[in-house]
């Protein structure tokens, strides 16, 4: 440990708004650590668990590695940035797919491509239809909502908004 006095010691907050990256600086500050006085991997490993904190050893805790996966750097970084990663959630997804509004001077077809993109989280059964509500919602012009309105039966082209 004497090799290390002087040089700060990282931490992670990980209740950061940004886990990815906090985790990705926490991972570069150890990186410089580890190419300076720190040469062993087995030492590296133990150093990380030591600074991940409390609840980063929790969250080791939770991990399958085997013996010697345990003591393999590149399977720590991994777990931690597999835990890092922003859960998904259709719910979410459903909820922009609801407040999402078409811009001024957005074309349609931009404004009909970016409404499918949330529309493909949101597991929907009939996506369709949910994407022709959030459409004719969502549209900035009065005149092309009216039109749509007045059809039934109305279907997403997958070519764009053209066939609407």
């Amino acid at each position: 440990m004497t090799e290390l006095t002087g040089v700060p010691i990282p931490a992670i907050n990980w209740q950061s708004g940004n886990l990815p990256e906090a985790l990705r600086k926490f991972k570069r500050t150890c990186k410089y650590i580890f190419n300076g006085p720190l040469a062993t991997k087995a030492v590296k490993v133990q150093y990380i668990m030591l600074w991940a904190g409390e609840e980063g050893r929790d969250i080791r805790d939770g991990w399958a590695l085997s013996e010697a996966n345990s003591k393999i750097l590149a399977s720590h970084w991994t777990g931690f940035e597999n835990n890092a990663k922003p859960k998904f959630s259709f719910r979410v997804s459903r909820f922009q797919l609801r407040a999402i509004k078409q811009v001024q001077n957005e074309t349609t077809d931009v404004f009909v491509t970016r409404t499918r993109i949330i529309a493909n989280d949101c597991e929907y059964t009939d996506k369709d239809e949910q994407l022709m509500d959030t459409l004719i919602a969502g549209l900035y012009s009065d005149s092309i909502r009216r039109k749509l309105i007045a059809k039934n039966n109305l279907r997403p082209s997958t070519s764009g908004s053209t066939s609407i």
